[in-house]
């Protein structure tokens, strides 16, 4: 079996500019009835704001898990940018793809998934 790599990528959209009433609403989940047909399908309402090393960013994250041996993405994931990395990390876990050594970055990183993966590379820097 291969060893895995995990990692993640922010994928920008353009920011929204709404009011508060509008952002309040959002948040709640309801859609701004003052929002035409044709503005509402041009808003982007399920992509949120992260920080990264000290910087903000409004998208998506794209994740996923590749065999070092062929780079081959086995699994993937997609999720709004505030998402922490070490949410969906079970997620892109192969368990047919795995000889116990997984490379990812600190934002895996977690007390139990050193218990649930012991003698694991996790995580080392890519």
């Amino acid at each position: 079996m291969l060893a895995q790599i995990v990692d993640a990528a922010i994928a920008p959209v353009p920011r929204q500019r709404n009011t508060q009433e509008e952002n309040k609403q959002i948040k709640a989940g309801d859609s701004p009835e003052v929002w035409s047909d044709n503005k509402r399908r041009q808003k982007n309402v399920e992509a949120h704001w992260t920080m990264k090393h000290g910087k903000t960013h409004y998208g998506y994250k794209n994740r996923i898990s590749i065999d070092r041996k062929h780079k081959v993405i086995r699994k993937y994931a997609i999720t709004s940018a505030e998402v922490r990395d070490s949410q969906v990390f079970k997620e892109l876990l192969d368990e047919n793809n795995n000889n116990g050594s997984v490379r990812a970055d600190s934002a895996y990183r977690s007390v139990e998934w050193e218990a649930a993966l012991p003698g694991c590379a996790l995580p080392q820097e890519l």
